[in-house]
């Protein structure tokens, strides 16, 4: 026997059915429960009569995946009102408990899995998973997976970089590099591009600079941005606020090295005390092996996908205004982000003049 987990399309791809309507409004999927085929049919290798079997979707843009990551982390049983997050190209959030569960799809582009960024790659040896940047020198101290030398950039070390170029003043909270600080790592590119130096060429595991460019972190605000504003319509839309969330889970392939305080202070999430805040990795994976073993695991998985539902962010009137406020690192209205404010003030980088809200 054999399960698997994945996005809609990648269902209804990987098992031949037609995906026409997921990409038409409303988005349905045309299969949402569990599909049972002999891995024979599949050309899987593996023993021909056993069965392969994909885990149930929820809508177009939520698939199997989340329905793993609730499995896994137990959120459908739990009295108190949790919120996950499974971070990817498509980042789905859910929220809810064992009485009522909301789920949402954000199209946050696949910069944090290394994609459209300029030396950013997957959680693979080589990347840099950990980043701190001396405020005074604006020296890069970091950590590499199995310690290799660094080759690139993956997601936890996006998230840590672009928290620690915002402390440090090296951005502001519009994303914006600060051209009017001398240091050599601070440049202009062959592009004439604002970039900083993350790595010089005589650490790499390639002899090639490590940068970080404008253009990247305006990849990076993107991806949070869309985050953002998913969990803040889902806490609207369930008529609740960020201090009544119990617990908030991170998942994604790279979820197991985010750094959490550098996932708040950039705007990942609403600013919830990090105590409640729990870093599971792949949980959508997990949810997956766990329903392998377990025949009650896979009935349970069912009736998940049944009872959850869907919210389509982009026809939620308050989505532009905001998508547009989450923009700003962390958030347009910094009030929202008290502990966050209180760091920019000691290091002497929160804004003078408040930024741009709508």
């Amino acid at each position: 026997e054999m399960t698997a987990v994945g996005n809609t399309i990648m269902h209804h791809l990987f098992l031949g059915i037609f995906p026409l309507y997921v990409g038409r409004s409303p988005y349905p999927p045309v299969v949402r429960d569990s599909v049972i085929v002999n891995a024979e049919n599949l050309g899987l290798k593996i023993h021909p009569n056993a069965k392969f079997i994909f885990l149930p979707t929820i809508a177009g843009f939520v698939g199997a995946d989340t329905v793993g990551v609730i499995f896994a982390t137990e959120l459908y049983k739990s009295e108190d009102i949790c919120l996950a997050i499974d971070i990817g190209t498509n980042t789905e959030v859910v929220l809810g408990n064992k009485y009522k569960m909301l789920a949402i799809s954000c199209a946050s582009g696949p910069a944090f899995e290394g994609a459209h960024i300029k030396f950013g790659m997957r959680a693979a040896s080589g990347a840099i998973e950990k980043i701190k940047i001396d405020p005074k020198t604006l020296d890069v101290e970091y950590e590499t997976i199995d310690n290799e030398p660094p080759i690139g950039i993956c997601g936890s070390g996006m998230i840590d970089l672009t928290a620690e170029m915002v402390k440090t003043g090296i951005i502001d909270v519009g994303g914006i590099i600060n051209r009017t600080l001398h240091n050599p790592r601070i440049r202009k590119n062959e592009e004439s591009i604002m970039e900083f130096v993350v790595v010089p060429s005589d650490e790499t595991g390639n002899k090639r600079e490590i940068t970080f460019s404008q253009k990247d972190i305006s990849q990076i605000i993107l991806a949070k941005a869309a985050m953002h504003t998913g969990v803040k319509l889902l806490l609207k839309n369930y008529n609740i606020k960020k201090e009544d969330i119990h617990k908030v889970y991170l998942a994604g392939a790279f979820g197991s090295h985010i750094n959490k305080e550098s996932a708040r202070m950039i705007g990942i999430f609403p600013e919830i005390d990090l105590e409640k805040v729990v870093v599971v990795g792949n949980a959508a994976g997990t949810g997956a092996r766990m329903c392998l073993v377990s025949e009650e695991a896979k009935r349970i998985v069912k009736e998940i996908s049944k009872n959850i539902g869907y919210l389509e962010l982009g026809i939620d009137p308050d989505f532009q205004k905001t998508f547009l406020n989450s923009h700003i690192i962390p958030y347009a209205d910094l009030d929202e982000f008290p502990k966050t404010s209180k760091i920019l003030k000691q290091y002497g980088n929160y804004p003078t003049t408040p930024p741009p809200k709508f």
